[in-house]
């Protein structure tokens, strides 16, 4: 099912985890459908018609037993819960740290936006290039704060910090 020009309900749904581990089908309910259609018309189809490239979701809407599977709290906004939806998203072969520097420029509204365990570090501007991912939110209810944030590892595992876009 299509919920706009270039994205299908399926791949905001896809669970490759979910599939190997033979968890429930990652199916949501109509609150959820709404949320996730909000987030896909206000965030991921603007990127898409801006770039005028394939944005690949790589993770999209998670039911509760996958979002725990993958580790994720239970108020991560992938459960597209009050309101809530998130995306995490990439343009392969584009820069992610380009990406997010770019998306703050143009998409009008989010809630959060978290440039994912990108990794300065790497020498290789293609491999940098694929490393991380952009975690892209909004809440259909209007509470869209416009935060920037940057996740990276550490040995107690993953902090989150607000980021300056530098």
């Amino acid at each position: 099912m299509k919920i706009s020009k270039n994205f299908s309900l399926g791949e905001i749904c896809k669970s490759d985890l979910g599939t190997r581990l033979g968890l429930p089908s990652n199916d949501p309910g109509e609150d959820e459908l709404i949320s996730l259609t909000c987030v896909v018309h206000e965030c991921a189809q603007p990127i898409r018609d801006h770039f005028d490239r394939a944005v690949r979701i790589n993770s999209g809407f998670r039911n509760l037993e996958i979002n725990r599977a993958v580790g994720s709290k239970d108020t991560s906004h992938h459960r597209a819960q009050n309101g809530d939806a998130a995306l995490d998203l990439e343009i392969m072969g584009f820069d992610n740290k380009d990406l997010a520097l770019e998306i703050v420029k143009f998409l009008p509204s989010w809630n959060t936006l978290i440039l994912e365990l990108y990794n300065e570090k790497i020498k290789d501007p293609i491999k940098r290039a694929d490393s991380g991912w952009i975690h892209l939110s909004f809440n259909r209810n209007g509470d869209n704060p416009k935060k920037i944030l940057r996740a990276y590892k550490r040995k107690a595992g993953i902090v989150y910090e607000e980021w300056d876009l530098k």
